[in-house]
Order: structure tokens, then C-alpha cells, then sequence
């Protein structure tokens, strides 16, 4: 299991700045910030997996954004890698490093929303985190390691080409919930196996606050549907968010679950929050684990 570190440093304001103009001195963003800086609690949309994971036993292994750059090969190692909450940044060696573990058949798991959007680079051996945002004015002249989008790069790495899906939206103040439903054409999946979800089920604030969906036209293989939440985004523009899995061609399977607000599901981690666990996600994700980390 990943901890997306870079997201949680480019959020940090400890110091007055971060990669931010809404937390940053005089609203200017940054454009290198420090792994040196201590970071408040950055775990709400990673410790409900963590918690899940560990009660039910699963022999869990953890790592960093960090370490997956520094040793990209220790991710083949085993047979699921699961990248968890709002792992937004990544380096190129990252990116390289899970295409390189899917394409040589370990299973992926991104259980959050908004993974691998941004490129960064590091300086500093890691400890620095570099982010221009706009390719011009990034001094590196490759355009492969721009830090700017991941599809805007050249030649372009859409997040889909990886996840199967894309960002596509953020809740904002005031928005109501969101939630998904299960796809009825996928009711018959062994991952619904005996989770008591049907054709009208839902589960409740699932969708946010930022949330992926498919991307029209995305080099990826088939995908399958299982959850999915179409109706009005932001403002009431129609917006989508999908939770998928595809098999790739080394027969690799990959799950993203489209949505930082999923695994809020699985464990009630902070005791006060609504709405509660629900034991049909925890057996849907009972059965995807043992999917993805069986022999096939």
C-alpha cells in the first residue's frame, strides 16, 4: 500500500507556502517545497483502507510515493499494489514503475480519486518536491518531465491510459452528496458475491469530495462498470464518476475506485462520521482482495 506523501507535502502551508495560492503568503503558490516540514494529520482519505486492512488480517506491506521512485522494481515484488486516497503527484519514475509492474502482470488498486494527475520531479535527493505547473515556465527543456499535467505532457500520459478513468470533478461548497449506484449489468460479478447489493442499491456520500470518470476514447482495454453516479456536478453541470476494472494484456487486473469518498465505507475511522460503514462495500471488497491477490 502507497502513502501518497508528495500530495500531502503540496498541500502543506507549514512555512507560509505550498504548491497552493489559496494557503500560500500573499496567495503566490511555490514551486519547490520541502519534505523538511512537519504535515498535520494527512490520513482522511487513507486511514479507513488502512483500518479495513488490518482487522481483517490481509498481509499488508507499506510504502511511499518516495520509495516507489527511488526502488521502482519493489513493486514487482508483489502481487497487488494498492495507491491509496488523494495520491495526486507523481514523478515519471512512478508512472514508470506501475506500468511496468501492471505490464509484467501485478494487479493495481487505486482506492481514492485523482491519482497520478500532476508530474513532479525531485531535487535535493527526494527531499524536495519541484512543481511549475505551466510547461513554460519550467526551466527543464525534455519535455517528458514538464511538471504539468500527466496528459498534457509530450508525448501525452493520460491517467486512464493507467487507471481507466480520469479526474472529473470536485465537490465544492454547499454541494450536496453524491452517491453511487451499482451497475445492474454487472450485478452477476463474483466482486458482488453474496455483498446483498441490488439493482437499486446505493451507497450513501460516496462520490467525492473529488471523484474520476471515464474518459471517451481512452487507450485502455474494456472496462467494467461496477458502481457508477451520473446527475448533476458543480452548478448543476452534468457530471459522472465510475468505478472500474480492467484486465490489461499481461492479464493484470486493475480497480479504481473513482473516488476519494469510497473507502469511507469500509471503516469508520474518525467515530463521527455519516454516514457509517457499510458491511455490503466491506464484503465487495473482501471478495476484489481475494480476486487480486489469488494466483490466476
Amino acid at each position: 500500500m502507497q502513502a501518497p506523501v508528495n500530495t500531502w507535502q503540496a498541500y502543506n502551508s507549514w512555512g507560509g507556502k505550498s504548491l497552493y495560492a489559496f494557503n500560500s503568503t500573499d496567495h503566490i503558490p511555490a514551486n519547490h517545497v520541502s519534505f523538511s516540514r512537519p504535515v498535520g494529520a494527512p490520513l482522511e482519505f487513507e486511514i479507513g483502507l488502512l483500518r479495513f486492512l488490518e482487522r481483517n488480517g490481509y498481509d499488508v506491506s507499506y510504502t511511499t510515493d518516495v520509495d516507489t521512485d527511488r526502488k521502482p522494481g519493489e513493486l514487482r515484488r508483489h502481487r497487488l499494489v494498492i495507491s491509496s486516497g488523494h495520491d495526486e503527484y507523481w514523478s515519471k519514475g512512478m508512472r514508470d514503475a506501475f506500468e511496468a509492474a501492471r505490464n509484467r502482470g501485478t494487479n493495481l488498486a487505486f482506492l481514492g480519486a485523482d491519482i497520478a494527475d500532476w508530474q513532479i520531479r525531485y531535487e535535493d535527493d527526494r527531499r524536495t518536491i519541484v512543481e511549475y505547473r505551466d510547461a513554460k515556465m519550467d526551466p527543464v527543456t525534455n519535455p517528458a518531465v514538464k511538471t504539468v499535467r500527466f496528459r498534457e505532457l509530450v508525448p501525452p500520459r493520460p491517467q486512464c491510459e493507467l487507471l481507466g478513468i480520469s479526474f472529473a470533478g470536485v465537490r465544492e461548497t454547499n454541494d450536496p452528496p453524491r452517491s453511487y449506484g451499482v451497475n445492474l449489468a454487472a450485478l452477476k460479478d463474483a466482486w458482488f458475491r453474496r455483498t446483498g447489493f441490488m439493482a437499486t442499491s446505493v451507497l450513501r456520500d460516496s462520490v467525492g469530495y473529488e471523484w474520476d470518470g471515464i474518459a471517451r476514447g481512452c487507450a485502455v482495454p474494456p472496462l467494467t462498470v461496477l458502481f457508477r453516479y451520473q446527475g448533476p456536478g458543480p452548478h448543476g453541470r452534468p457530471t459522472s464518476a465510475e468505478v472500474v476494472r480492467y484486465v490489461a494484456p499481461s492479464g493484470a487486473r486493475v480497480f479504481s475506485a473513482g473516488s476519494l469518498q469510497f473507502v469511507w465505507g469500509l471503516d469508520n475511522a474518525y467515530g463521527h462520521r455519516d454516514p457509517p460503514p457499510d458491511p455490503r462495500l466491506q464484503r465487495f471488497m473482501r471478495n476484489a482482495l481475494s480476486d487480486l491477490t489469488a494466483k490466476h
